[in-house]
């Protein structure tokens, strides 16, 4: 049998081997179905509750937001002072070599 072939052949054996062995691994490793909590038990959430929390967390996000939309406007118009001060600088450090010459 030809090198390149017996090569080949060893690479597809040790592929198929390892994809097993991976897939054996998985199949062990699986999370196990667990059994629903019936609605009767006494530490389910309340419907009420999920709906306070999420009215809560959505409050919560849209402060954060407004906060985040502050903080870029502030920061893009510390940006601009930049642009500004650092154009100012190069007027001003061009003005002092004219003077200097």
């Amino acid at each position: 049998m030809d090198p390149d072939v017996q090569v080949a052949f060893v690479s597809v054996m040790a592929t198929l081997v390892a994809t097993s062995g991976v897939v054996a691994t998985a199949l062990i490793n699986r999370p196990r179905k667990s059994v629903a909590a019936e609605p009767e038990a006494e530490d389910y959430l309340d419907e009420r509750d999920v709906l306070e929390r999420m009215l809560s967390l959505i409050s919560e996000n849209e402060r954060k937001e407004g906060t985040i939309t502050r903080l870029r406007a502030e920061a893009a118009k510390k940006d601009k002072e930049i642009r500004r001060l650092q154009a100012e600088n190069v007027q001003l450090m061009l003005l002092n070599r004219s003077q200097n010459e």
